[in-house]
């Protein structure tokens, strides 16, 4: 086995875990989904150059979010090419360093969101917010991490949608804020709740 099929094995394991983001793609759309694990900021942009297939124009996300690190790298890649991101409320969630990707588009949809209520805990969909948390001990319990907060106000700052990091605040790092479509429209998180 030549280093070029070892290296293509490799990557079919790391992409098809249980535990990695999955991408997929149809034409000038792709969709990402799953937890973002370490290591997932390299399969994207091995995703996005890979060789004959057009550029990706919209980026679907369904996760429940992950590596903070990882997700502000995808971030960065997805800002420089220029990608439309969506969440579609009705069927996808962008939740915790999701949502850093969210906000990274050029252009950001937040479908069927018109009856998510700020604050809710109870619904598994659309956009959500927290602070950062950190897995330490034994038995591997969650806790708060400073420098994962930090980082996410960093990429909401950067991205131009400061007030991001105040929706973060509202919820600890074991709960979720959910997000309206209105205040996703007023904050700039997102610039439309339809295409």
């Amino acid at each position: 086995m030549n280093a070029a099929t070892f290296l293509a094995c490799a990557m079919l394991v790391v992409t098809t875990g249980a535990n990695a983001v999955e991408l997929s793609r149809n034409g000038a759309d792709a969709v990402l989904s799953g937890p973002i694990q370490s290591g997932d900021d390299h399969i994207f942009h091995l995703f996005l150059s890979k060789p004959g297939a057009p550029p990706i124009r919209k980026l679907y996300l369904n996760s429940p979010g992950g590596m903070v690190f990882e997700a502000y790298k995808i971030s960065e890649l997805v800002r420089a090419a220029g990608i439309t991101t969506v969440v579609d409320a009705a069927r996808a969630r962008c939740d915790s360093a999701c949502t850093a990707i969210f906000i990274s588009g050029v252009k950001r949809y937040y479908l069927n969101a018109r009856s998510i209520v700020d604050g809710a805990t109870g619904p598994t969909a659309g956009l959500g917010f927290h602070q950062s948390m950190s897995w330490s001990g034994q038995f591997g319990e969650p806790k708060y991490s400073w420098a994962g907060s930090d980082l996410m106000s960093h990429i909401y700052r950067e991205m131009g949608v400061p007030g991001a990091a105040d929706l973060a605040d509202r919820a600890n790092f074991t709960g979720i804020y959910r997000v309206s479509g209105g205040t996703a429209l007023s904050l700039g998180i997102a610039t439309a709740l339809q295409r």
